[in-house]
């Protein structure tokens, strides 16, 4: 699944990047209207990232799923950041950057390990009838 949702990023990007070169004909306009999907669009999947449930049957596994999908997610929220600022330097509109930076922020919003944020994962994992509960796998967890 973690390979999918990489070749899906992945393909999205070189897409837009594709049409972006294809369809540019000078104007600013152009180039500033791929950019600002592409500051989007790790947003939405960091959206869909957070949508998505942990599985596992003991607290290692769901400590260790918890921590992938975290760092993931602070990987996709700096792309936003990155196409926003390259945007700036494109286009010359310091907007793009601005663009960029509130959706990483958001991105990085929806994925910090606040109590409410685990306490709903808790909720996930017990609804799914697992045995281990995130909160117990953080407990038990020991950073050396």
């Amino acid at each position: 699944m973690r390979i999918w949702l990489a070749r899906t990023v992945g393909t999205v990007v070189i897409a837009a990047l594709g049409l972006a070169v294809q369809g540019f004909s000078g104007d600013r306009d152009d180039v500033t209207e791929v950019f600002a999907g592409l500051a989007i669009v790790p947003l939405l999947v960091a959206v869909f990232l957070h949508q998505w449930p942990l599985r596992a049957d003991d607290a290692d596994a769901v400590r260790s799923q918890y921590y992938k999908r975290f760092f993931i997610a602070v990987g996709i929220a700096q792309t936003s950041v990155a196409f926003g600022f390259a945007g700036m330097f494109l286009t010359g509109r310091l907007w793009m950057l601005g663009l960029g930076t509130v959706a990483s922020l958001v991105a990085l919003g929806l994925h910090a390990p606040t109590r409410r944020a685990i306490e709903l994962e808790d909720r996930r994992l017990r609804e799914q009838e697992s045995p281990a509960t995130l909160s117990d796998a953080l407990d038990d967890s020991t950073l050396s």
